[in-house]
């Protein structure tokens, strides 16, 4: 069994309103995988693959990112560590069929962009200070 990386978004939503729109993020991955939301049973959810330094799930990537898109558009309250995910009203109510649209994709990319332009920035200033300070 393999892994394929993909978009979990929708199931994340779908498991959310399962569970009343609240709930720990074990308990999302336990309900995507016992309703088999969007195609992902228990297999494909806890899926370990391995490495030469031990294993890791590839699903977490696609559910983590999957988290902070629904936080971007609006659709999960801001995520704390530790706490329940809750569904906002709009991702209580909204029609996810065509989840995401343009506009949200546009949100979600010009995210994923700042916060990459960001990291960028913060590297090029520590590797600045180091051929300094050599």
């Amino acid at each position: 069994m393999e892994y394929k990386r993909r978009d979990v978004q929708k199931a994340i939503i779908l498991a959310l309103r399962n569970l009343g729109g609240s709930a720990s993020r074990n308990d999302i991955k336990k309900e995507i995988a016992d309703s088999e939301i969007d195609g992902l049973n228990y297999d494909k959810v806890y899926f370990r693959k391995k490495t030469k330094k031990g294993s890791y799930s590839p699903f977490l990537f696609d559910f983590n990112f999957g988290l902070k898109n629904l936080q971007t558009v609006g659709y999960v309250e801001p995520l704390q560590r530790g706490q329940d995910v809750m569904l906002t009203d709009i991702g209580r109510s909204t029609d996810i069929s065509n989840y995401p649209n343009d506009e949200q994709t546009q949100a979600i990319t010009a995210y994923w962009d700042k916060k990459n332009a960001l990291r960028y920035e913060k590297y090029k200033a520590v590797n600045c200070n180091n051929k300094l300070n050599t």
